[in-house]
């Protein structure tokens, strides 16, 4: 496991959520086809965030690049849409 996805799970659970990492998502042909990626391997997602009490679910792609200045506040506190059905 990561060194930086560990620091990012801990602030996660300090503020409540419910967090698995590494999590394998299964997906049929069909649904790999659907996605234009006909021959991936299973994908994972490196962190999910669930925190109970507001219903939220947060999906994390962990990076840490030691030149970044990394990812803004602001762009992390963007309202994105919620796709419907399966992915």
């Amino acid at each position: 496991m990561d060194y930086f996805e560990n620091v990012i799970k801990t602030l996660l659970e300090g503020e409540g959520d419910w967090v698995r990492q590494s999590f394998k998502v299964n997906l049929t042909k069909e649904e790999k086809r659907e996605v234009g990626k006909h021959s991936i391997p299973r994908p994972e997602i490196d962190l999910l965030a669930y925190k109970p009490n507001e219903n939220r679910l947060l999906a994390f792609e962990a990076k840490s690049f030691l030149d970044s200045p990394g990812v803004r506040l602001s762009c992390l506190n963007e309202i994105h849409e919620i796709p419907e059905g399966k992915l």
